[in-house]
């Protein structure tokens, strides 16, 4: 997950080529390889040069849970408010201090949310730019309350930049859930979540890099009700698409494929 440019010399010089002739060796004995987005899984037939099944990390709404309230309630905010999520533990490399700096230029009633563990304090950058009570850190929920919680929002914030190959071939929970929970999203470019959102119009692209950017599709979303309205029909068209439903059958062909079909009792 980090810039591997700040990698220690023993970590790239030991660490890491030993963990890639393990993953060599696993990757040639095994009876079937998976990974989660048609990118990685050139990358590994260009590598190792066998096929890979892709088994995307998709929401299961038969999984979801009641978490008795909502997002919005929890942070006292009016049903008029702008609710903007951000769902994930901290990780080092986030550009959150670039969404602050775009909530700073944007009207009051527009608000922040990130959901998560392990965030540091954000208190003095807060202040300085004089956006308290409209930035928000909320404590983690049960994995399973996550989409539930967060449907109360208005849209969903992805702000990975490409710090490392990981990073940049990314398709993660966070860009799932908030699809899964209604949510049109503002996302990065990065390729495989843009490979997802581009052709079904999901929601727009942002540089999170960049608080204008980031702003500005705020504020496009926000301030156009026939845009947002769009938006949100286009995420409820794809909900069954982006379903864990749709490759849990990717997962029970494989595992037909390698162990025949079930036997009836």
């Amino acid at each position: 997950m980090d810039d591997h440019t700040r990698l220690p010399s023993f970590w790239t010089r030991w660490v890491v080529p030993w963990e890639n002739m393990i993953e060599r060796w696993c990757v040639r004995h095994a009876s079937a390889v998976v990974t989660v987005n048609q990118g990685i899984a050139e990358l590994m037939k260009k590598r190792f040069g066998r096929d890979v099944v892709v088994l995307r990390n998709a929401h299961d709404p038969r999984l979801e849970g009641a978490p008795g309230t909502t997002l919005r309630t929890s942070l006292g905010l009016a049903e008029d408010a702008l609710l903007t999520v951000c769902i994930g533990q901290w990780k080092r490399d986030t550009a959150i201090a670039q969404a602050m700096q775009a909530f700073a230029t944007l009207p009051d009633h527009h608000h922040l949310a990130f959901l998560g563990a392990n965030f540091p304090s954000y208190a003095a950058q807060i202040a300085e730019l004089g956006i308290e009570g409209r930035v928000h850190f909320h404590p983690a929920v049960k994995a399973n309350e996550v989409v539930p919680f967060v449907r109360s929002a208005d849209f969903g914030l992805l702000l990975y930049h490409p710090v490392s190959p990981s990073i940049r071939h990314c398709l993660p929970n966070g860009f799932f859930q908030p699809l899964a929970a209604g949510l049109p999203v503002l996302y990065p470019d990065l390729p495989e979540i843009v490979r997802v959102a581009g052709p079904l119009d999901l929601g727009l692209q942002i540089n999170p890099l960049d608080p204008k950017s980031i702003a500005e599709a705020v504020l496009c979303l926000g301030s156009d009700s026939s845009l947002r309205a769009s938006k949100k029909a286009n995420v409820e068209a794809a909900r069954d698409e982006l379903s864990w439903e749709r490759d849990e059958e990717v997962l029970k062909r494989l595992i037909e494929d390698l162990i025949g079909p079930p036997h009836a009792a």
